[in-house]
Parts: structure tokens; sequence; C-alpha cells
């Protein structure tokens, strides 16, 4: 009798597996919007998707467009690139960005509702998301490539 007892557990885990994989809910995208003050819809973020996030009053993300057009050039057949700024105005990110060759979206979080459901900390940030599920969330590394290859390769 334990056996089967063992089986059928071993059953009913599966299915529960494969119901939460067939099931995989789209990312949370509450609190987003574009530059024109719309609201992002859930669909609008892929599956896969790289989320970079950083402010333009922080002395780390003076660099950020160099950074996510690397990143761009790298993965954008792979994944969709998306650059979010942390609770800043509209006209303070249009001014960071003005003159620069940005080859990403821009998103706004400007009451931080996505970073913090996201757990992003620090800025600037990372999130990579691969199936519709956060593969790595924390700190942009300075080795990106090294944290990306293996979950989009």
């Amino acid at each position: 009798m334990r056996g089967k007892q063992h089986r059928a557990v071993a059953g009913l885990f599966g299915l529960l597996l494969l119901f939460m994989v067939g099931t995989a809910s789209a990312l949370d995208v509450s609190g987003l919007t574009r530059l024109d003050g719309s609201e992002v819809g859930a669909s609008e973020i892929p599956e896969d998707a790289i989320i970079v996030f950083f402010a333009s009053w922080s002395p780390r993300c003076r660099g950020i467009v160099e950074q996510v057009n690397a990143i761009h050039e790298r993965w954008n057949g792979t994944a969709r690139v998306f650059l979010v700024d942390f609770q800043e105005d509209r006209s303070d990110v249009e001014a960071f960005l003005k003159g620069k060759e940005l080859k990403a979206t821009v998103l706004l979080d400007r009451r931080a509702v996505f970073s913090k459901a996201n757990s992003i900390t620090s800025l600037p940030g990372l999130l990579a998301v691969k199936d519709g599920t956060p593969a790595f969330r924390g700190k942009l590394p300075s080795d990106v490539a090294a944290v990306l290859r293996p979950i989009y390769e």
C-alpha cells in the first residue's frame, strides 16, 4: 500500500506542477506608465524582458544610456529591453535623456510600485524576466553578460 500512496502523491505533485507552469501569470506592471502618462498594460512586457532601473539624480546612473544600449545590442533579439525610471517626474527624465540615442523603451515608475513589487533596492537595478517569471533581480552588475547569458542562452 505504501508504494501506491507514494505514486499517488507523486502523480498529484506532477499535476500541480504542470498546472502551475501552464498558468504562469504575466508580470504585474502596476504603477508603470509611458512618458506620455498612459498606463502600461500587462501584455506590453513580454515573457522575456530585461528591465533596467535608474534615476537621473543618482551618480551611479550617469552612464546608464550607454549601458542599456549595450544590453540592447547584445540581447534585444532574445528579450525586450526596458529602462524604468524610479520616482521622477516625466520632465526630469526627458531632460536627462535629451540628446541621447537610447534604444530601449522608457517607462516611469513614479510611485515605485513596480520597483517595490520586484524587490529593486539599488540603482541602477536589474530585473531579468524569463518565461514570465523573474530570473534575476538586484543591482545592475558590471558584467551584465555573466548574469544574462545563463538566463537567455
